[in-house]
């Protein structure tokens, strides 16, 4: 039992030395971008695009925009589609490597591998 936990406490930290390079974070470098998301299903089709940019020069405090579009559809017809737009900042934590929205109290986290964010069970591709 001691060793798995010994085991574990290295690999975290293994884990966290690859994400931090020379003093800098390379996932806070990745950060900024244009993330989109797509569904559509029998009651209509949404798109849903983050837009994520630093506000100051050490990458801690990000904004955040988020454009939605939602096309219902009831009875087989298209209805007046329905959009919404809301800004926020977010704030990195260096800790736990994830993007806490100040205003919502969403968490982003972000797959490097995959071009990725994700809060809950939504997640979004990396565009640009």
């Amino acid at each position: 039992m001691t060793s798995l936990l010994l085991c574990m406490l290295i690999f975290s930290l293994i884990a966290a030395r690859c994400l931090t390079t020379g003093g800098e974070d390379r996932l806070q470098k990745a950060i900024p971008g244009t993330y989109i998301r797509y569904s559509q299903h029998e009651f209509g089709r949404e798109w849903d695009t983050l837009t994520i940019q630093k506000s100051n020069s050490d990458l801690t405090v990000f904004q955040i925009l988020r454009k939605w579009n939602y096309e219902r559809i009831m009875d087989g017809h298209k209805i007046q589609p329905e959009y919404k737009r809301q800004s926020s900042s977010g704030i990195y934590d260096e800790e736990e490597h994830v993007l806490k929205d100040t205003e919502t109290g969403d968490v982003y986290t972000f797959d490097l591998a995959k071009h990725t964010v994700s809060t809950g069970e939504t997640i979004y591709k990396k565009i640009k």
